[in-house]
């Protein structure tokens, strides 16, 4: 037990204080993305499209248009809203103080498009990173 937390502490010395707030920035924001789901909001109502239930394609679209109206964030951009959060947040600086601003907000933008992204994939092959 002890040489394991030997190990990990040399690897988390080994990791640069600015890669440190990146990671802890990431985990921060998929966090709030997935908080941001329109389905948590108290008067989220799905929009059902017309489906014909004797054509497959029809029940996919369906069901990938409910999925995302349900996933899709609430104020409709999630980099901007959620960089904003961080920066105005009383903490900023003690948490996260080698990146700047534009630096944080530039993140959030690219970690942004890598969920879509990969969110599209795995909504192609229907699954979701949303559930498990």
């Amino acid at each position: 037990m002890a040489k394991e937390h030997d190990e990990t502490s040399r690897i988390l010395e080994k990791i640069s204080p600015r890669d440190k707030e990146v990671i802890l920035l990431a985990a921060i924001f998929f966090w709030e993305k997935y908080m941001r789901r329109r389905i948590s909001s108290k008067d989220f109502v799905l929009k059902v499209p017309e489906v014909d239930l004797n054509d497959p394609i029809s029940v996919l679209r369906a069901g990938f248009e409910l999925n995302d109206q349900a996933n899709s964030d609430i104020d409709g951009n999630a980099a901007i809203a959620i960089s904003a959060l961080i920066l105005e947040n009383p903490k900023r600086d003690e948490l996260i103080p080698h990146l700047p601003d534009t630096e944080v907000k530039y993140i959030c933008s690219d970690l942004d498009e890598m969920f879509e992204n990969q969110e599209f994939c795995a909504q192609c092959k229907s699954w979701t990173y949303y559930d498990s």
